[in-house]
């Protein structure tokens, strides 16, 4: 039955009131950590991702520019290289950018006819109109953007190639208050506005991380290249982990790179990138591109600018430029530069994972083995802490002693303790499993664990890796029934290993592969309310990063809960908190999630138990439909904290919405829980124009205005329910915002419930 309005507005204001409580609440206790297993087929899966899997490509720079007053006029003029062929964009980005004008000084006929804000109709107009300036905004929603004013130069008679001289001037005719902000601005050195500069080129800049490490006292860095556009366009079929050719540095007059570094403290430095010297298969893959790194001294969000400039060599001049025009004919000289925007996270190096005293242990009272990492403190933090930890079970072949076999994975969040057998120094990090993986895969003890790795819970960097740790003891503890407790331990190898294999025989032989095996035990208290449950079942309506409330249309669904978090930054282990709060005292709920909502939805199936793991038998209730997710990040996610470091807009970075940081947090879903996600794209109309024109320069296309297709698609074992054309992300792009589609939110309405 339909939800009232007044129960429906009730519901609302009560979650409102919810949220404002559980803000300041504590974690979700340990005894809703999942025990995430899976079978020796998933172990690729976990594998570090590459620093292609996080690169991004660029056909545009960025800079930043403070105004002068000079008498009454506040200005800005420089030089910027134009190496385009048919289009040219300029964008003045910032909160006074509508006020901007801009003047092309050193070419007389460049002409430029204003519009009004963009929209679908205007934007197509101005299209035809050639030369033309719209007022639009930059971020991935409306209300948490940065104004802009776009500069589109599409008479082809006009954009010329060469170094054009620039001139951005606030309007005469602005409000007297922004007037007087600049002729009383004491700090000239201070950024006013930010310039983004697109360029219909040939030239590609393609930018990737040296590793994958962001850990404190470690080496992070980039390598950059400049490639033909048709190279880099090759990762469109192939896939994004291939890695463009460079165009090697001899077919440049001049060429050089940068990163520009911003320390979470504030400060910024500028790291001189070098020619890479690779060995083997790399210097192959980097022949031609530069790379430059530093060490990481401080933990938190660093932000990074990627400057790759130069000047084209004559014989490019020939071949890929040869339908250019330049400015002036009798120095047809082409510069170019281009950029690339990242956000990292720098965590603590808090412990370091060590081969001796691991433990295995195991009771009468369940099947769950226990297996007791051990890792050096290296700093006071280091315990009690949660952790997210990962490895790979092996053991011994039961019918070749001298061979080991893969058992399963074991994976999930984990709470460390003193070790109490390596002493005070030392901490103890559990993992679990069911013996009946054991069972399935004929094996016998002792155990090995490999591919190790401890895990920074809010950014999935690791902490700690370690290859190996074999032989492990395992113990046999002997649990009193009525009080719970240890009261004898059995230790000699022989005793133990002939017990569990008894036990695997009988009490722990493979069947088929059961929840237990998948997730762990349930806690007690959600095995009592599974049984006790009844129809009472909930669809929670999850929005994402940011969101100023529910992007979907509420009407459109029955047994509604809408979730609201508005205006923040959240890491997906903090969000998935927030909704299990929500939805702790539900008989049971299916999500229905916008943007990184969805990414949350995934990771609180994943990591732990919730009443979503009450769900009806109902083989119609889909648990997880998301719809415009970025699961594999967003290629803006640089440029948009960047906006909100110079201008303190939007909401802060977040790195799991960079295509660095949803890397690392994707190769912690599980096949199992991929499945249960039903996922939903759009993009702008065929041989329509773009979502959003501006998001367009920055994202991988074909996009929605801010989540790129080939990453919403990143989860590859999920149910993908299809593109739809002629809608995008959110309000005030050039289509329909995605989450008011009343047939999809029909079809989303209806398996959330089961109907």
């Amino acid at each position: 039955m339909a939800t009232s309005t007044g129960r429906f507005i009730a519901v609302v204001l009560m979650m409102t009131l919810m949220m404002v409580s559980i803000m300041n609440g504590s974690e979700i206790p340990s005894s809703y950590f999942k025990n995430v297993q899976g079978p020796p087929s998933e172990f690729a899966n976990f594998a570090d991702p590459t620093p292609a899997d996080a690169s991004l490509v660029s056909d545009s720079f960025m800079m930043e520019i403070a105004l002068q007053q000079q008498g009454d006029k506040a200005s800005w003029q420089g030089m910027i290289p134009v190496d385009s062929l048919d289009h040219v964009a300029i964008s003045i980005v910032g909160p006074d950018a509508k006020y901007m004008n801009l003047r092309v000084v050193n070419i007389d006929d460049v002409v430029v006819n204003e519009l009004q804000e963009a929209n679908i109709e205007n934007y197509n107009q101005a299209i035809k109109a050639k030369n033309h300036v719209v007022n639009t905004w930059m971020g991935y929603d409306k209300h948490s953007s940065v104004p802009a004013k776009v500069f589109n130069f599409n008479n082809n008679d006009q954009v010329k190639t060469g170094d054009w001289i620039i001139e951005v001037s606030l309007d005469s005719q602005a409000p007297q208050a922004v007037q007087q902000k600049y002729q009383s601005k004491k700090d000239t050195s201070k950024a006013d506005l930010m310039l983004i500069i697109y360029n219909s080129s040939p030239l590609t800049a393609h930018t990737q991380s040296i590793n994958m490490n962001a850990v404190l006292g470690e080496k992070i860095g980039f390598i950059t290249r400049v490639t033909d556009k048709t190279e880099a366009e090759k990762r469109e079929r192939i896939g994004v982990k291939y890695v463009p050719k460079a165009i090697p540095a001899e077919s440049f007059e001049h060429i050089e790179a940068e990163i520009d570094v911003q320390y979470p403290d504030g400060k910024e430095d500028i790291v001189p990138m070098h020619s890479t010297s690779f060995a083997g298969i790399q210097a192959l893959e980097h022949q031609g591109a530069f790379s430059g790194e530093f060490v990481a001294t401080e933990k938190g969000i660093f932000h990074f600018r990627v400057v790759v400039k130069g000047v084209v060599g004559a014989e490019m001049r020939k071949t890929l430029f040869k339908s250019a025009k330049f400015i002036d004919p009798q120095s047809p000289k082409i510069t170019f530069m281009r950029t690339t925007q990242h956000i990292i996270a720098i965590v603590d190096k808090e412990v370091q994972l060590v081969k001796d005293g691991a433990l295995a242990s195991f009771t009468q009272a369940d099947e769950m083995m226990t297996v007791n990492l051990q890792a050096k403190k290296l700093l006071p933090s280091a315990e009690p802490k949660k952790y997210k930890a990962f490895a790979e079970v092996w053991a011994v072949s039961k019918t070749d002693a001298s061979k080991l076999v893969p058992v399963c994975y074991t994976l999930g969040m984990t709470i460390s303790s003193d070790s109490q057998e390596l002493g005070k120094d030392y901490v103890s990090i559990p993992l679990q499993f069911s013996m009946k993986w054991l069972s399935k895969a004929n094996a016998m003890l002792p155990l090995t664990l490999k591919n190790i790795k401890i895990q920074d819970v809010d950014t999935s960097s690791a902490i700690s890796e370690l290859d190996e740790v074999s032989s492990i003891e395992t113990h046999s503890l002997l649990i009193d029934t009525e009080t719970k407790k240890v009261n004898h331990r059995l230790t000699e190898k022989s005793i133990v290993h002939s017990y569990i294999n008894d036990l695997l025989m009988d009490k722990y032989a493979f069947e088929q592969v059961t929840e237990t095996m998948l997730m762990g035990p349930r806690p007690k208290q959600l095995t009592l309310k599974a049984r006790a449950r009844n129809s009472n079942h909930k669809v929670i309506l999850v929005h994402g990063y940011c969101s100023a409330g529910d992007p979907f249309t509420a009407s459109h669904f029955q047994n509604a809960i809408v979730f609201s978090d508005p205006n923040q930054s959240r890491s997906n282990d903090k969000f998935a908190q927030m909704i299990w709060e929500v939805a702790k005292d539900l008989d049971s709920f299916a999500v229905v999630a916008h943007s990184q909502g969805g990414m949350a939805g995934v990771h609180l199936y994943t990591f732990y138990w919730s009443t979503a793991d009450n769900i009806p038998t109902n083989a119609n209730i889909r648990l997880l439909q998301s719809v415009g997710t970025p699961y594999g990040g967003c290629s803006a996610a640089g440029s948009i904290a960047n906006l909100g470091k110079v201008f303190g807009a939007g909401c802060g970075s977040n790195t799991d919405l960079s295509p660095d940081g949803a890397s690392k947090w994707l190769k912690t879903i599980p096949e199992a829980s991929q499945k249960k996600v039903y996922y939903y794209t759009t993009q702008n109309k065929k041989d329509g124009s773009s979502c959003h024109s501006m998001m367009d320069w920055i994202l991988y296309k074909p996009n929605d205005g801010t989540s790129e297709i080939r990453y919403t698609s990143a989860l590859t074992s999920a149910n993908n329910m299809g593109l739809k054309y002629g809608w995008c992300h959110t309000t005030d792009m050039n289509y329909p915002p995605q989450c008011t589609d009343p047939d999809r939110n029909a079809e989303l309405n209806k398996y959330a419930n089961g109907f």
